[in-house]
């Protein structure tokens, strides 16, 4: 219990040591240059929202009539 204890306080006291501190800002001074990707574009593929055409029909019917 005093182990629990004991870390809930050094949690506490780390956290009132931290300072919050801002991030640098960024270098405005070089201007940016696009440069084009040398990946291959992304072929689009349709999604196929019919189900699936089943392989046996006749396992089909067998579990339809259970």
């Amino acid at each position: 219990m005093y182990v629990h204890l004991d870390k809930e306080l050094e949690i506490k006291q780390l956290r009132k040591k931290q300072v919050p501190k801002a991030h640098p800002m960024p270098d405005f001074s070089r201007p940016f240059v696009m440069e084009r990707s040398v990946k291959p574009q992304t072929v689009p593929i349709e999604p196929k929202f019919t189900p699936a055409v089943c392989k046996r029909p006749s396992m089909f019917y067998l579990t339809m009539a259970v």
